[in-house]
């Protein structure tokens, strides 16, 4: 199961709720299954990572994720803005 705190890098760039462009999000992960997050049709993607908490949160579909990483973000020395969410 794909849970706890992870990096995650997407596809392509996405903004935050804070106007910037970012590629990767830590913080708490939670997977779901579309019925859950967002009603859709059978050739739509059919799960979605929920990355944050109730207050400060982002929703990825599952097929814009280009890898999931399990560490210790103060060790890694990423090249790209990553935006942490607890």
């Amino acid at each position: 199961m794909i849970e706890g705190k992870l990096l995650i890098k997407t596809n392509m760039t996405f903004y935050s709720h804070n106007g910037e462009q970012y590629r990767y999000v830590y913080g708490t992960v939670k997977v779901y299954k579309d019925s859950n997050i967002v009603k859709t049709n059978k050739k739509s993607v059919n799960w979605y990572i929920v990355v944050g908490d109730e207050h400060h949160n982002i929703i990825i579909a599952g097929c814009q994720i280009k890898y999931i990483m399990k560490l210790d973000i103060n060790s890694y020395n990423a090249t790209d803005k990553i935006l942490i969410l607890n």
